[in-house]
């Protein structure tokens, strides 16, 4: 099992930006989760970076004593001291008990530049310290093909695994590798941007939303073109997506297209022509014709449109 292993310094150069004094003494403390620490005499501050970030070279000065050379991964920070009762071979020892740890982060942070950035921890942060943010009181509306059927009392969950929906057991999870957008939003919001299109493919469901104060929308786009609608009638929303917000940021830069025709586009496109209130009523009327909505639906709908 690795473990942390420490080692007294000497005529440190004073190469660290945290640190940018030189010292005559301290120590070097190669720590057991891959990571390193230097602290000085007569300093209570110390200096910390991960062993898989930095690069740490040693030059032989005796049999027993060595030189150590510190760079930063990006090339701005490079620091030199001395471990005069440390031998080249007892440092590298400590420095290859850590190599699978260090392996782990590298390939880690390698996921995390190709696209899969839910694997980075810090995005969690927000969420608080278990890096979840849970909601009771959530109402699913409805929109993910796997799930088409509504639940009222449930849990909304949001962590690293993705999105997922409990009620004393797991109803459904989204993971992030499937999602594309996430929109956090009041019912005002999204009763004037819902058309007669995403009403079409929610359901009656689309209708349901309550007039709450104290309640948020949250809508989760997929790959496939799902959109998964909860109502969490325990939050507003500046109590929600200040803490989505990093997730939401990333979700939208990492590039991924956005199939869901159902997502309204962050920039206008020209091309596309604005639809109509009367497009929009023509769509709903072929909705009550056919029995998808009730009369006192298409009359509330209608009513929004026309407002």
């Amino acid at each position: 099992m690795a473990r942390s292993q420490k080692f007294a310094l000497v005529n440190y150069d004073g190469g660290l930006s945290s640190h940018p004094k030189p010292a005559e003494s301290g120590d070097f403390e190669v720590e057991s989760d891959a990571t390193w620490s230097v602290s000085f005499k007569g300093s209570f501050k110390s200096s910390h970076g991960s062993l898989a970030s930095w690069a740490i070279s040693q030059t032989a000065t005796s049999d027993n004593s060595c030189r150590v050379t510190m760079q930063s991964e990006d090339g701005s920070q490079t620091a030199a001291f001395e471990l005069p009762s440390t031998s080249v071979e007892e440092l590298q020892e400590a420095l290859d008990e850590q190599q699978p740890k260090v392996d782990a982060s590298r390939a880690k942070e390698e996921q995390i530049l190709a696209g899969q950035w839910w694997l980075d921890s810090s995005i969690f942060k927000g969420l608080g310290f278990t890096g979840q943010w849970t909601a009771s009181e959530t109402t699913y509306h409805g929109g993910f093909s796997d799930e088409p059927k509504s639940h009222a009392g449930c849990i909304l969950k949001i962590d690293k695994s993705g999105v997922s929906l409990s009620k004393f057991r797991t109803i459904f999870s989204i993971p992030w590798s499937d999602i594309t957008d996430l929109e956090v939003e009041g019912p005002d919001q999204v009763s004037k941007r819902f058309t007669a299109t995403r009403l079409a493919l929610l359901g009656p469901l689309g209708l349901a939303f309550k007039k709450s104060k104290k309640s948020t929308v949250i809508q989760v786009s997929t790959k496939s073109g799902d959109l998964a609608v909860f109502v969490t009638e325990k939050y507003v929303v500046h109590e929600v997506r200040p803490k989505l917000q990093a997730i939401i940021n990333k979700i939208r830069q990492g590039g991924l297209p956005v199939a869901s025709a159902l997502l309204s586009p962050v920039e206008p496109v020209p091309a596309t022509p604005p639809v109509s209130a009367a497009d929009e009523i023509a769509k709903l009327v072929a909705l009550r014709d056919s029995g998808a909505i009730t009369d006192e639906e298409f009359t509330a709908y209608k009513g929004r449109l026309l407002s």
